[in-house]
């Protein structure tokens, strides 16, 4: 599972490089999957995998999605508009206590 959960994270960074706001060669520009990936309930749903210490492989989930929303923050050029969508999302994100 743990090696599914991390193919599939360079998978979508691989895509979030491709669909990065660039005139680069090999860059297709932002497109509906890469508008996905940056709206509100995707990166709910990630921070809710990460943030989840009850599930399985937890830790793996929370790498994943760090890397993620780096890969993301790095290759975008709404970088203000999406550090503030996921400081609002981990404002409102509880953590169950351990």
């Amino acid at each position: 599972m743990i090696q599914r959960q991390t193919t599939v994270a360079d998978v979508l960074k691989a895509i979030i490089a491709i669909s990065a706001n660039s005139s680069d060669a090999g860059v297709i520009g932002p497109n509906a999957l890469s508008r996905d990936l940056v709206s509100e309930a995707t990166i709910k749903k990630i921070l809710d995998y990460m943030l989840d210490p009850t599930a399985p492989h937890s830790t793996a989930s929370l790498t994943n999605g760090v890397s993620l929303i780096i890969e993301l923050i790095r290759k975008n050029n709404r970088l203000l508009s999406l550090a503030r969508q996921f400081s609002n999302l981990v404002a409102t994100t509880t953590l169950s206590p351990s």
